[in-house]
């Protein structure tokens, strides 16, 4: 039987595997503090669960997220803000 992960830890999983990123590395410092406190008010919004269903649903919902983030940031596959 596989093992399910734990819906509540997708959140801080979802993060520090976004800090550990190349994309992350080469947004600059006001970008990264909106992102945080976008995620962290979508986190902890009390009229709204923004973040529903198991594990896999709420990661695929933060990596959409995220993904549109850096589209706002001009993100681009290869080559986007240097080597």
């Amino acid at each position: 039987m596989v093992e399910q992960k734990n819906k509540e830890d997708a959140f801080d999983e979802f993060m520090e595997m976004i800090f550990e990123s190349w994309t992350w590395a080469r947004l600059n410092a006001l970008e990264r503090e909106r992102f945080i406190s976008w995620m962290n008010w979508m986190r902890n919004d009390t009229q709204v669960k923004h973040f529903r269903g198991n594990h896999s649903q709420r990661w695929t919902q933060m990596n959409d997220l995220y993904h549109m983030f850096l589209e706002g940031c001009g993100y681009k596959p290869s080559g986007w803000r240097g080597e």
